[in-house]
This record gives C-alpha cells, sequence and structure tokens, in this order.
C-alpha cells in the first residue's frame, strides 16, 4: 500500500503558537518560587501560601488553558503586589509579581471572548 500523510483537519485557523500556556505556567512558576523564598528567608507564612497557592492556579490555569482563570489570579496579584511596587520600589518580590501578573493578565484577557 501507498504512503499517504495523515489529513490535516480542515481548520483553516493559521498556525499560531500559544504563548499564552507556557508564559502563564512560567509566571506561576517564579510567583511560587518567590512564595517559597519569601517564606525561608523571612519565616512568612504569608508569602508561602499566597505566592504558592497563586503561584499554583497560574499554573493550573495555564496548563488547561483556562484564561478567564489565569485573568482572574493575574489581576489579584496586580492588587495585591501593584501598591506595594508603587509604594516601596522594590523589585523583589513586588516588582517582579507586579510586572509578571500585567503580562499574564494582559495575554490571558485578549483571549477571554
Amino acid at each position: 500500500g501507498s504512503q499517504h500523510p495523515h489529513p490535516q483537519p480542515s481548520s483553516r485557523a493559521p498556525l499560531r503558537l500559544n504563548m499564552e500556556v507556557p508564559v502563564t505556567v512560567g509566571a506561576g512558576a517564579l510567583v511560587a518560587v518567590g512564595g517559597i523564598i519569601g517564606f525561608a528567608k523571612k519565616k512568612s507564612k504569608a508569602s508561602l501560601i499566597a505566592g504558592g497557592l497563586s503561584g499554583l492556579a497560574l499554573m493550573v490555569s495555564g496548563a488547561t488553558d483556562r484564561p478567564r482563570m489565569a485573568t482572574l489570579v493575574s489581576a489579584l496579584l496586580l492588587l495585591m503586589m501593584g501598591p506595594s511596587f508603587v509604594k516601596t520600589g522594590k523589585v523583589m518580590p513586588a516588582g517582579m509579581v507586579t510586572v509578571l501578573s500585567l503580562i499574564t493578565l494582559l495575554m490571558n484577557g485578549r483571549k477571554i471572548e
């Protein structure tokens, strides 16, 4: 028999890398690691819980392609850490979380229909 490649799906959508997934998962991992570092350095259970849970939520929403959930978590992180960053000007952790959550908020917010 002749070797025919499998037919392509009839979808004519342009092939575009779904960058929201690795960016959201990566941002979530960084936020979670930041929470662990905050706990290790300052014995801050708030850092561990907030960073761990929000980081995990971002990773799950990215990995399962749930832009609404990612947008919500990003907005909450931005509301929590943004004012702290503006007030203190400290890059770690507030600045990093502010920038990451702004990126994930914009990327995932675009996908919501």
